[in-house]
């Protein structure tokens, strides 16, 4: 073979291998199987989009954590015992706080409502939780309770709901107070240096004794007041708030057969009387200026009512007449003693009073 042909057949064969390495290009039909192991859903030999799944060890979707649930107060102070239920959809988680204020509980990713049993509160306390975001990434959650004790300050003042309530005011301290009610009460506190503001009103301790009255515009009004204790010395005492004798609240009690009401025009005057035995309760009208309502209370048990319900049997006199009431010993019977102002001659309007309403009892 001449060096001329031999040159030529080597030219020949270079260029067949080059078009080889260019037909490689053609991965459908030199590819003898596509592999993706780094899953970039390309095939590692040929480079074709390929996807042969993730593999064994990749990450895989989270649909729930692990939480520690804290319930505390707005204070930062733990509350054990704590009943609370968490809900999403059909899944409901009924938890409870423990001794360290807090409980763990695996649950769904979301958004929950958060509903706080009441029962399981203090007193005066309630949830300001409503709803808790669960992701997966969270560790721990709060469920924050309000206390609403009364402690005289501004934010919880005392209510004014007892005949007598203790106070202790120290040196130079002022107590808040809300009374709610629809009569007047007179208040009395036996100690040197106090003052109780009230509508604008500042009465003063005298000779040792503060007196003032609290009164709503209207029934059911909420009305403030404040005592303060303007002395260097912690101050011990009584508030003491009764209505007006007299008064629905503070009726007077007959202990007696006969009795004779001072009514103001169109007021009523109100009365409670004992029943010392089995017998009629019988009462006279001896005016025809007014009227006089009875009531007795009796207790009725009714089937399917746990509790027996108050049934009042009243009875009323007309102008001059007369009433009687069946009663038992030891019944406790409400007289109410009415002054109609029409009816009231001119001389006894002016003073306001209505005389001569007899109450007597027989067996």
């Amino acid at each position: 073979m001449s060096f001329k042909r031999f040159l030529m057949l080597l030219l020949a064969l270079s260029l067949t291998l080059a078009l080889a390495a260019c037909n490689g290009g053609d991965n459908n039909k030199k590819c003898d199987g596509h592999v993706d192991a780094d899953d970039n859903y390309l095939c590692d030999k040929c480079g074709e989009h390929y996807d042969d799944g993730d593999e064994a060890g990749d990450e895989v979707e989270v649909t729930e954590a692990e939480v520690n649930f804290v319930v505390k107060f707005s204070d930062g102070k733990i509350l054990s015992g704590a009943k609370f239920t968490l809900t999403k959809g059909e899944k409901v988680y009924n938890l409870e706080s423990g001794a360290d204020g807090s409980v763990k509980q695996t649950v769904d990713i979301g958004t929950y409502g958060v509903y706080v049993d009441s029962e399981t509160l203090p007193e005066y306390c309630w949830s300001d939780t409503f709803e808790l975001a669960v992701t997966k990434d969270t560790k721990s959650l709060e469920i924050i309770i309000i206390d609403n004790t009364p402690n005289g300050s501004v934010e919880n003042p005392f209510w004014l709901t007892q005949n007598e309530t203790e106070l202790t005011l120290a040196p130079g301290s002022e107590l808040h107070f809300n009374y709610r009610g629809s009569t007047l009460k007179n208040i009395t506190i036996e100690a040197e240096g106090l003052e109780l503001n009230f509508d604008g009103n500042t009465y003063a301790s005298v000779d040792g004794i503060l007196s003032a009255q609290i009164a709503p515009a209207s029934i059911g009004q909420i009305v403030s007041f404040t005592i303060k204790n303007t002395t260097g010395n912690t101050v011990n005492t009584v508030l003491k708030a009764y209505a007006p004798l007299g008064t629905e609240e503070n009726p007077y009690v007959l202990t007696g057969n006969e009795a004779t009401a001072t009514v103001g025009e169109e007021q009523v005057a109100y009365y409670t009387y004992t029943a010392a035995k089995d017998g009629v309760l019988l009462i006279l009208n001896k005016t025809d200026k007014g009227s006089i309502t009875a009531t007795r209370n009796v207790l009725k048990t009714v089937e399917g009512i746990d509790e027996p319900i108050i049934i009042p049997i009243l009875a009323q006199t007309e102008e001059g007449n007369s009433i009687y009431l069946y009663v038992k010993a030891g019944d406790e019977i409400k007289v109410d003693v009415f002054a109609a102002g029409d009816h009231i001659e001119p001389q006894a309007r002016s003073k306001g009073e209505m005389t001569n309403q007899g109450l007597k009892a027989w067996d």
